[in-house]
């Protein structure tokens, strides 16, 4: 059975699932717009969230975890710091009479540039938590909504989202994608450069002194890098990512509403914590649930991302950057989903990184992820920018249509 077979005039009521979806989302919004991972507003939205899902969901169950919210993307800016300071060890050189390499100072800047290398493979690459320990530490949770088979669970379906909001990253509000990759970029080919000069310096025995005074022209880029986050500022995140959250919840809803409960599927709406965080509450789930991997009850896990713009609504084959691949069987079932909702869905990466699907994936579970942004990423990604006044209700509406074919289909043959 499809869901356009499960009630009279689907087509207003998949759009009335759809308004109830962004009208929670511009409620959250209002309410709780600073939900810093951590914090006590992403809790409050989360349980706002599972409240309006309602008696669909036969039970609502929250986890804690720990996480260090400016860790992520923070340590940018004491990447900035240390750059500085070995900086100013060169200038110190520069001085040294007559030129003579220091093996102390001349080894700093190959130093930074594994350190930094490690960090930034670690932490943004991998997601992985390898600074979390130098910041301070709040209490996340991920919240599971679960509406419960009829008879014996034999499959479950898990539909995720972040919750939390993002801490601004100031230079993509300020000039988008590119501006970003310049920010990057220039410090690092900085950084680059030193090293090589000081390995240079090394393997000679002396100081280059023009080669010196050409690496302060990199100082700017330094500076630049101590701003890139604006921890005074803070994402609505309306569409990264309550609009993920929301398509799950308005998956309960609908079966809820219209007493529809699989016989042998169990279907769950994970509001997870810390997602803008590297997917901090994802990889809690994850750890929590490493069951779901078992062949005792098939699962799988969909996120939906960024649910922005229907034009690029998008059925996700890798995730983490690449280094993560989702489940081909999980991606047939989204595509063929996508063709019964009567729209068009690309297939390609996940346009903003890491999404939390990823660490499931990395688990062993069987995973699919849908996402609707444009990419370049928009002004409005991780920014003030994105609002609840932003959101595109067609976009929603398919999204929404697009989980509801998952399920269904999920239900009746599994996995083909």
């Amino acid at each position: 059975m499809r869901p356009s077979e499960s009630v009279r005039n689907y087509t207003s009521t998949l759009r009335m699932y759809a308004n109830f979806s962004a009208r929670t989302v511009k409620k959250v919004c209002a309410d709780t717009p600073a939900r810093v991972a951590g914090s006590d507003e992403e809790l409050k939205a989360q349980q706002f969230m599972a409240a309006q899902v309602g008696d669909a969901a036969d039970e609502v169950t929250q986890e804690e975890f720990k996480v260090s919210p400016k860790a992520y993307l923070g340590w940018l800016s004491a990447a900035g710091v240390l750059l500085l300071i070995a900086t100013a060890l060169n200038i110190f050189n520069i001085f040294l009479e007559p030129y003579t390499a220091s093996m102390a100072l001349n080894i700093v800047w190959p130093a930074c540039c594994v350190c930094l290398f490690l960090v930034a493979l670690v932490e943004y690459r991998l997601c992985q938590p390898l600074v979390d320990g130098f910041y301070k530490k709040s209490l996340s949770h991920n919240v599971y909504c679960v509406r419960k088979a009829a008879g014996e669970t034999k499959r479950r379906i898990v539909f995720e989202g972040g919750a939390d909001s993002a801490f601004e990253r100031r230079y993509h509000y300020l000039g988008g994608g590119k501006f970003v990759a310049f920010i990057v970029i220039y410090p690092a080919v900085g950084l680059l450069y030193n090293t090589a000069i000081s390995v240079l310096a090394i393997v000679q025995g002396q100081q280059n002194r023009l080669l010196l005074w050409i690496s302060l022209a990199f100082v700017p880029g330094y500076i630049l890098l101590l701003f890139f986050m604006n921890h005074k500022v803070v994402s609505d995140g309306a569409n990264y990512n309550l609009t993920g959250c929301m398509t799950g919840a308005a998956v309960l809803k609908f079966m809820g509403d219209n007493d529809i409960r699989f016989e042998n599927t169990e279907v769950v709406a994970l509001f997870s914590g810390a997602e803008k965080t590297g997917v901090r509450g994802a990889q809690a789930a994850a750890k929590a649930h490493a069951d779901w991997k078992d062949d005792k009850v098939e699962t799988i896990v969909v996120s939906f991302g960024n649910i922005k713009t229907l034009d690029a609504l998008t059925v996700c084959t890798s995730d983490l950057h690449g280094g993560v691949k989702h489940n081909d069987e999980v991606t047939a079932l989204l595509q063929k989903a996508a063709e019964y909702t009567e729209v068009t869905a690309k297939t390609g990466k996940c346009p903003y990184g890491v999404s939390g699907a990823a660490p499931f994936a990395k688990a062993g579970v069987k995973t699919g992820l849908v996402t609707a942004v444009e990419t370049p990423l928009p002004e409005s990604f991780n920014t003030r920018e994105d609002k609840a006044d932003t959101l595109e209700l067609r976009a929603i509406e398919k999204a929404v249509g697009l989980a509801l074919e998952a399920a269904f289909r999920f239900d009746e043959a599994g996995l083909e």
